[in-house]
């Protein structure tokens, strides 16, 4: 925890975590300290689901609503069967986003207009997918250019911009 917050002093904008890396279940109390630390430095957990119990798209909207001060991207808007309880969680909770990378076009087009573009971020997941194809997506989109504008940029841009940095 200490590295952690010695790293959000010196400016890092955010935590990543790896549930199928690094093995851990969104319930368990190191994972909420860690939580807990983002929301108090106004940083954002970036993160995946996995088909287990503690990783689940089901898990991780529990975290975001017992730590509603602290933001949650959900990397790849769920992926698969997860999608559409990644879109339910994000309708339901102010601080669950969903970011494109190898996600579903059709998909990412039925979150846009069911959630609005306000909780869409743009990923590229380089070097697994070339940037320009994750692009070439969200440019496809039958969406006017303020709501492309903020998936290309102004909705992370915001998040990381309403931190209350506590340098």
């Amino acid at each position: 925890m200490d590295a952690l917050e010695q790293q959000f002093r010196r400016g890092s904008s955010g935590l990543k975590l790896s549930p199928i890396t690094h093995q851990f279940s969104f319930a368990s109390k190191a994972v909420e300290a860690l939580a807990d630390l983002c929301g108090h430095y106004g940083r954002p957990v970036y993160t995946h689901v996995l088909y287990s119990p503690g990783a689940s798209t089901a898990r991780l909207a529990s975290l975001a609503r017992k730590f509603p001060k602290t933001n949650f991207i959900l990397g790849h808007m769920g992926f698969g069967p997860a999608d559409r309880e990644a879109l339910e969680a994000c309708q339901e909770l102010d601080n669950l986003f969903l970011e494109t990378s190898c996600g579903n076009f059709l998909f990412i087009e039925q979150v846009v207009k069911r959630a609005g573009a306000g909780k869409v971020i743009f990923g590229s997941e380089f070097p697994l997918s070339h940037p320009g194809a994750e692009l070439r997506k969200v440019m496809l989109l039958s969406i006017g250019d303020d709501e492309r504008e903020k998936i290309l940029g102004g909705n992370i841009l915001a998040l990381l911009g309403t931190a209350a940095r506590k340098d």
